[in-house]
């Protein structure tokens, strides 16, 4: 019974015929006031989109007129849609949830429930207190809300449970369901195998969200402005400095945020080596290096005249220890190697190769992209001087790698670029420089993909 009684009078009816069709009656004169969309979308989707029939309830000025046909046009166009592909023989079911999840329902509201074409929605609701089916959005994989908050039905993210900003402050359970490598790769196409991990690695899900999230809700400059949502990014990049010390096993003002570990080599290189090595001081690289930890030794050693000795690798494709043990001499000041290597794979025995190189009082650099994604590194127990790696091969993004460095040969080595951030007190006669790692992070350094 319609619980405006009379008024009903006014209010557009729908129903359907056999065939799926949705007829509309024209509203009384009069209606269409600015309460016609908002009926429609509140009363005319939910109808539509559960398939039923009987009248739209609404507000005095009710769906209806050119508004509705509208309306029933986008709602046929989602039902002419065509079904999603058979899946084929051996195809996993974690796959079939993928593509459920990748396929958006495009309305305003929707009443939550599967409509004619379907597999729009996954098979359980989003909110614990929900009425029906859960949005298929792919950037929620059925958490459940609090038992204390308000349930809300599944609606589409721009018109239901509010801003995007808002599911910041939801809770939502961890997902019990395996890692499913093909939903959570997107650029990854289904049958493709990605083997070149080794150069970079895809993105998975997580990561683009985000980055999408921070660029579109919370971004801010950091260490510089004195506005709350500056602050609150500040914050932010320091707690992730924080987390990479942990992650490496060392301190937070030992790592310096970079481009990438070439930067980070480059930059040791410099700083650090172009300020203490002289002519005849020897470098000792090995024969499975990286280029980017060849040349930067090979330009600074050009620089200062010095030497570079290279180590053989073994049968087994490892480097040498014994042979780089034998190699080593007081004159060299510094050792580069590979702890995992790029091409081959072979691992080095990172502990070892420092003692070696300690033993003749040279400092020891580990690149260590290839060995981070792969294996736990602790520099402490290692006993390293520096360690670089880059965020890329790390199923993060592009344009950003981490320099760790013993903190007392980073407060000894002069700055590596100038300009913001780096620098304590600035006046025309004298600048003075920020401590480690400030004192190498010239510039707005790359906040989200810190």
């Amino acid at each position: 019974p319609d619980r405006r009684g009379a008024a009903g009078e006014r209010q557009g009816r729908v129903r359907r015929d056999g065939r799926g069709t949705a007829h509309f009656r024209q509203p009384a004169a009069g209606s269409r006031g600015r309460g016609a969309a908002r009926g429609r979308r509140r009363h005319l989707a939910p109808v539509v989109a559960r398939g039923g029939g009987g009248q739209v309830g609404g507000q005095p000025g009710g769906a209806g007129g050119s508004g509705a046909r509208r309306a029933a046009d986008r709602w046929r166009a989602v039902a002419a849609r065509p079904a999603a592909p058979a899946l084929g023989d051996g195809e996993p079911e974690a796959r079939a949830r993928d593509l459920r999840r990748r396929r958006e329902v495009r309305a305003w509201r929707h009443g939550g429930r599967a409509g004619p074409a379907g597999a729009l929605l996954p098979a359980e609701p989003r909110h614990r207190r929900g009425p029906g089916q859960g949005a298929a959005h792919p950037g929620f994989r059925g958490g459940r809300a609090r038992p204390d908050r308000r349930g809300c039905g599944a609606r589409s993210v721009r018109g239901g449970c509010g801003s995007l900003a808002g599911y910041r402050a939801m809770t939502v359970t961890a997902d019990a369901r395996p890692l499913d490598l093909l939903a959570d790769f997107p650029a990854i196409p289904a049958g493709w195998h990605y083997l070149d991990t080794a150069a970079t690695s895809q993105k998975p899900r997580p990561v683009l969200d985000a980055i999408a999230r921070a660029y579109g809700e919370t971004y801010a400059t950091v260490h510089r402005g004195v506005y709350q949502r500056s602050a609150d990014m500040t914050l932010a990049y320091e707690a992730a400095r924080r987390r990479v010390a942990e992650f490496l096993g060392g301190a937070e003002n030992e790592i310096v945020f970079v481009r990438g570990a070439t930067e980070g080599i480059n930059l040791v290189a410099q700083c650090w080596a172009g300020t203490q090595l002289k002519p005849g001081d020897r470098i000792l690289l090995s024969t499975l290096e990286h280029h980017s930890n060849i040349v930067p030794w090979q330009m600074v050693a050009e620089r200062v005249g010095a030497e570079i000795d290279v180590v053989p690798l073994m049968p087994d494709q490892r480097i040498d220890l014994d042979a780089m043990a034998a190699m080593l001499t007081e004159r060299h000041k510094l050792v580069a190697l590979a702890h995992v290597s790029n091409v081959l794979g072979s691992v080095l025995d990172a502990k070892r190769a420092t003692e070696l190189a300690h033993g003749v009082g040279a400092k020891i650099l580990l690149d260590g992209c290839q060995a981070v994604p792969r294996m736990p590194v602790d520099v402490g127990e290692i006993g390293c001087d520096f360690y670089v790696m880059s965020g890329h091969k790390l199923y993060g993004p592009t344009g950003i790698g981490v320099l760790w460095g013993r903190y007392a040969l980073l407060d000894a080595m002069p700055p590596y670029q100038g300009g913001g951030s780096m620098i304590d007190r600035v006046t025309f006669a004298k600048t003075t420089y920020a401590p480690p790692p400030g004192r190498f992070e010239a510039g707005t350094p790359h906040i989200v993909g810190v």
